[in-house]
């Protein structure tokens, strides 16, 4: 559930001669839109996301469809796909407005914390392991041992099942 806006403002003017003319006109449409939203795992660099939604308001309908393709780089995302989006209005401005075509990107993700969601909480406790195991093998002069292993893998599995059995 949302909301679609369009303004627009047109201005059109021209001088032949003596005569001079002008026109400007502005509007502003509100829509109330409901639609489904999704993304579908092709591989582990491949996926492709999809979106469709319809509504009404300012205008007498709205609708818009898309459907993408997209790579996953390290830390962009290459896009392509198709959109299609349409305003049906009876105004004496404009009867319908059309907009579709095909459209290439790219996506930048920000990772932001998120302390309450367990799922976050076990990838962030999971990563951090990492990075110790990885410090400890990479750290001059200090021996890694299988034991120190193991103590990371049952110390991560234990925050893990706090985590996940935590309420709030």
């Amino acid at each position: 559930m949302g909301q679609r806006e369009v303004v627009q403002d047109v201005a059109v003017g021209f001088l032949f001669g003596p005569w001079r003319e002008s026109f400007k006109e502005s509007w502003d449409i509100v829509d109330g839109i409901v639609g489904v939203r999704g993304r579908t795992a092709l591989s582990d660099k491949w996926y492709m996301n999809y979106l469709a939604d319809i509504g009404a308001g300012g205008s007498d309908l709205t609708r818009q469809a898309l459907v993408g393709l997209n790579y996953r780089f390290s830390k962009v995302n290459a896009a392509f796909g198709y959109r299609y989006l349409t305003w049906e209005r009876n105004n004496n401005t404009f009867d319908d407005l059309d907009l579709s075509g095909p459209y290439a990107g790219d996506k930048v993700q920000f990772r932001t914390a998120c302390p309450l969601i367990p799922q976050c909480n076990l990838r962030r406790v999971r990563s951090r392991g990492k990075r110790e195991l990885q410090r400890s093998a990479s750290a001059p002069g200090k021996l890694r041992d299988a034991s120190s292993d193991a103590r990371m893998s049952t110390a991560l599995a234990a925050a893990s099942r706090r985590l996940l059995t935590s309420s709030f």
